[in-house]
């Protein structure tokens, strides 16, 4: 029993010694008022600007005639923002893309016409530390569900997100309440949303339109707190219902690219509503990490009887400079990843930019059942400069063997393709007024 009582103190000793250094941090940023409690008051509102540019470009070197599909260049994401909060309680951000597509497509897929303009993403209103609720956000932002979909578009492992994305509900109009336990092993998020109002258009006249009910829940049953994460496991569940607005859906993908012949296609459903379900795992050993989601999707057809669909992915990844991926205990998600070391100053030389932190943001090397992933360069600028740039680049390949079944028969047909994609990744942004000098 003894040693399970030193083990025990010394827990303790290292949560005491973690608040000393967080009360510590907070007095110097002149958060705590001694012997007057928290003064947040005088905070008023922060803002920070920032944005994203990624460039992809995709060669097609080898596929079946039949499936199509041309080599481009495009503008993934071309996105500008402000965020912050003010009086301790509240936050805010203010996220539009310049480079969303809103094309219109046929039963079959095709295009039909291109609505392209300024996409609203994240577009919300926040305050925290609500009885019961926790924190409560409310305008146009992502709906709690989906490990892989709640990581951002910066920190997730691969370039585009995997295949069964397509059962996910993306940013929606509504809202939504987060909360977590006291330990932070637990936590759990549920909201309501209308269904799917264009962001380009960033409006519908309509009588019915549609509703969305989301629910999350993660558990944590092991992290190393005297590691910060760098052990650790997660387990979570979600649930969406959806009264569809037009009375049709439709569950395709491409091969996980953002343009390209379409792998899997439902075709367009007649339905009244439909459900999803999503059971999450995820593991952290150090530099090594595996992450999985299995999703199952059932649609009620009109005229018909329903219709089971499912979907999973599994993939792994691993750190050369032995960094592990940061878990955010108070969301249930992955986030940024922090460089171990400086890049730059080799042989006397002096950086360009001269950054104060440059290192790997992602995996160098990571392996995929369908492919290999490359990325490097990351770069963090001095944050007391007036702009942060986080310069990076992607080169990512895949390989996709589809078998496709004719509807009506018992024949198959074996297609292939084989696509090389790379992308160029800049981010940029401000510190807050009352934003930490360290950090990131």
């Amino acid at each position: 029993m003894l040693p399970a009582v030193m083990e025990s103190n010394d827990d303790v000793l290292y949560r005491l010694e973690a608040l000393k250094s967080a009360y510590s941090d907070a007095t110097s940023r002149g958060l705590f008022d001694e012997g007057e409690g928290v003064d947040t008051y005088g905070e008023k509102w922060s803002h920070k600007w920032g944005g994203r540019i990624m460039g992809d470009y995709v060669n097609w070197a080898n596929q079946s005639v039949p499936l199509g599909g041309q080599d481009y260049f495009e503008f993934r994401r071309l996105r500008l923002s402000v965020s912050g909060n003010g009086y301790g309680v509240y936050d805010y951000k203010f996220d539009v893309d310049f480079e969303p597509e809103n094309t219109i497509t046929d039963s079959d897929g095709d295009l039909v016409a291109n609505a392209d303009g300024v996409g609203i993403r994240d577009m919300y209103v926040g305050i925290h530390d609500i009885p019961f609720l926790g924190y409560v956000r409310f305008g146009h932002f992502k709906t709690p569900f989906s490990l892989e979909q709640l990581t951002g578009s910066k920190y997730i492992t691969f370039m585009e997100r995997s295949l069964p994305n397509i059962f996910v509900p993306l940013r929606e109009v509504g809202i939504a309440a987060y909360n977590h336990s006291a330990g932070e092993n637990v936590t759990w998020a549920f909201g309501a949303f209308f269904d799917s109002i264009s962001p380009v258009a960033k409006e519908r006249v309509d009588d019915n339109q549609g509703m969305r009910f989301v629910a999350r829940t993660t558990w944590t049953p092991y992290y190393d707190e005297l590691a910060e994460g760098r052990y650790l496991l997660h387990t979570g569940l979600g649930f969406h219902y959806t009264n569809d607005q037009d009375g049709s859906v439709r569950f395709a993908s491409r091969p996980e690219i953002h343009e390209g012949p379409t792998l899997v296609d439902s075709g367009t459903l007649a339905v009244t509503d439909y459900s999803v379900v999503d059971a999450e795992l995820a593991w952290v050993n150090g530099p090594l990490s595996l992450q999985s989601e299995f999703m199952w999707t059932n649609v009620n057809v009109i005229g018909g009887p329903s219709q089971d669909h499912y979907g999973a992915y599994v993939y792994g990844s691993y750190f050369l400079t032995g960094k592990h991926r940061p878990y955010n205990r108070h969301y249930g998600r992955f986030e940024r990843i922090k460089p171990l070391e400086n890049l730059g100053r080799q042989h006397g030389r002096r950086p360009l930019c001269r950054p104060r932190r440059v290192g790997s943001d992602r995996p160098l090397v990571v392996p995929r059942l369908d492919g290999w992933s490359r990325r490097r360069a990351d770069a963090r600028p001095d944050r007391r400069g007036q702009l942060v740039l986080e310069p990076a680049h992607a080169v990512h390949a895949q390989l996709d063997s589809s078998v496709y079944q004719h509807a009506g028969t018992k024949r198959r047909s074996r297609h292939h393709r084989h696509a090389i994609a790379s992308r160029f990744l800049t981010s940029f942004s401000t510190p807050a007024a009352n934003e930490s000098a360290t950090e990131s």
